[in-house]
C-alpha cells in the first residue's frame, strides 16, 4: 500500500567517548549529529481527509509540530551536552554509540505518541559524521 513519507532534519552538537573501546573513539570527542526524522501516512488514509480541504488534512504533519517535538523531546536534551554524563530512564550515556542513540531517540518519539491517529514514525536516522550514520525503520 502506497505511503507518504515526511522528513523534518535536525543538528545538534555533542561530546562522548566509549569507555573501553580499543582505538580513536577510547578518547573525549565531539560530534556535530544531523538527525533525520521520518513520518509515514497511509495515502488512502491522506486523500480520505484530504477531501475535506482542511489546510491540516493537507499534511501528513505539520512542520512545525514535528520540530517542537524533536526539539523539546530530543534537541534541548541533547544539544551542547557530554553524552557519557547525561542521565534519564533508558538514555544508553554508558555507552553512547550512534546505535544506542538512535534506539533511545526512536523509542522517546513514539513512545510519547506526538503523532495524530494514522500518522506513525517509520525511520530515525542519526547521522555521527558525515559518512556515517545508524538508522531504524519501521
Amino acid at each position: 500500500m502506497p505511503t507518504i513519507l515526511v522528513t523534518k532534519t535536525f543538528e545538534f552538537e555533542a561530546s562522548h567517548y566509549l569507555p573501553g573501546y580499543d582505538g580513536a573513539c577510547g578518547n573525549i570527542h565531539g560530534h556535530s549529529y544531523k538527525l533525520e526524522v521520518e513520518i509515514e501516512e497511509d495515502l488512502d488514509h491522506f486523500l480520505k481527509y484530504n477531501e475535506r480541504n482542511l489546510p491540516s488534512d493537507s499534511m501528513v504533519v505539520d512542520f512545525s509540530i514535528l520540530k517542537k517535538a524533536v526539539k523539546t523531546l530530543i534537541i534541548d536534551f541533547l544539544d551542547h551536552q557530554h553524552l557519557n554524563q547525561v542521565t534519564i530512564a533508558r538514555f544508553p550515556c554508558e555507552m553512547p554509540t550512534a546505535e544506542n542513540m538512535v534506539v533511545w531517540i526512536f523509542e522517546t518519539l513514539r513512545d510519547k505518541e506526538v503523532f495524530n491517529v494514522g500518522i506513525k514514525l517509520s525511520k530515525v536516522r542519526l547521522w555521527e559524521t558525515s559518512t556515517s550514520y545508524a538508522e531504524i525503520r519501521t
